[in-house]
């Protein structure tokens, strides 16, 4: 795990339910490669509530895995929500 894991799943012990923390974790992910966790991640987010940031965290993961049909569904959904 690298330091910025470390910290942000520190903080998600702590408040489980933060969306902009699991959306900053799933960036972090995607940064080190964990594609499937970053996915898993930003699952949690968009389940405790519907937003673009996780839906555009799992559109660069699952592009990122070359998985390009879930990838462009997450893509629209993110521009759907539209918040930032």
């Amino acid at each position: 795990l690298n330091e910025s894991e470390v910290y942000y799943r520190k903080a998600l012990a702590l408040t489980p339910q933060d969306t902009e923390l699991l959306n900053n974790l799933a960036g972090v992910l995607i940064g080190n490669g964990k594609f499937d966790d970053a996915i898993t991640v930003a699952k949690s987010s968009v389940q405790i509530k519907p937003n673009s940031r996780a839906f555009a965290a799992m559109g660069n993961a699952y592009e990122a895995k070359s998985e390009l049909k879930p990838a462009l569904s997450s893509y629209k959904r993110a521009i759907e929500l539209g918040d930032t």
